[in-house]
């Protein structure tokens, strides 16, 4: 792996494989030891994954930062107007999230 992040209790996984043949990188879930799971990885950043194995990515579009989640199997945009020095902070479980803006 050429990344790696570990939930703050430890129960998730994620990490970016080396590039295959192609020349692509791939990402990859695991939740508690469990079943992988491989994700699109296209331009995606992991930034922060939480217990229940929801990951918050960044996507950068142009001069716009996007924060998305990734939660059971679908990707959910949540802000398109991240700023560029935003720190997310999560509590364990992912059900409160901060992060700043550009507003």
């Amino acid at each position: 792996p050429s990344s790696v992040l570990l939930s703050y209790g430890g129960h998730a996984l994620v990490w970016q494989t080396a590039s295959d043949s192609d020349g692509n990188f791939h990402l990859c879930l695991m939740l508690d030891g469990g079943v992988l799971q491989e994700l699109p990885s296209e331009d995606m950043a992991p930034a922060l994954v939480t217990d229940s194995g929801t990951l918050y990515y960044t996507v950068l579009d142009g001069s716009s930062l996007s924060l998305y989640a990734w939660r059971d199997g679908a990707s959910v945009l949540l802000t398109d107007r991240l700023s560029l020095l935003a720190s997310l902070l999560s509590n364990r479980d992912g059900t409160e999230l901060l992060y700043t803006t550009e507003e």
